[in-house]
């Protein structure tokens, strides 16, 4: 069986903490999930892309 090494994401630092995922099943918390939407969506633009394809 083929062996994975799965990379960390990190994401922009919150109130001077650093936020990254590591997916290795330690302890987990549901308070960063909007915060590493942020992250995510400030890396990749996707709010302002769907922005700019909508006209309202």
């Amino acid at each position: 069986m083929p062996e994975c090494t799965q990379e960390s994401l990190r994401f922009p630092p919150v109130d001077g903490l650093s936020v990254r995922a590591d997916f290795d099943g330690g302890a987990m918390s549901s308070d960063f999930g909007p915060v590493i939407l942020r992250g995510v969506d400030q890396q990749i633009g996707l709010t302002e892309r769907l922005a700019q394809a909508i006209n309202d």
